[in-house]
């Protein structure tokens, strides 16, 4: 099914699939097709004031990218999962606070 048919419903599904895996939001900008676009849908109701938005924002706030950081242990937990150290500029909170 083509992502521009997709409803928002399987989109959220799309991205609870993905941070669970993944334990960060998606990119709109690096990764393969799938990410950017599902990036991208994210990226535009992320701060919108409907229901949608408000499902997007929880699904992000409640993975456990947002924990506490456990400065080491966090910092090569990240870097085995993802194969690369945290950069700057993600807007992931939890990459943001491990690459500070």
């Amino acid at each position: 099914m083509s992502n521009l048919r997709m409803s928002a419903t399987e989109r959220l599904e799309q991205l609870r699939d993905f941070v669970a895996a993944h334990d960060r939001a998606p990119s709109r900008r690096t990764g393969q097709q799938e990410e950017r676009s599902l990036g991208e849908w994210v990226a535009k109701h992320k701060n919108a004031e409907t229901p949608t938005g408000d499902a997007v924002r929880e699904l992000l706030d409640s993975g456990t990218m947002t924990g506490p950081v456990n400065d080491l242990e966090d910092y090569q937990k990240f870097c085995t999962k993802h194969m690369r150290a945290p950069m700057p500029g993600t807007n992931v909170e939890r990459e943001q606070a491990l690459w500070e």
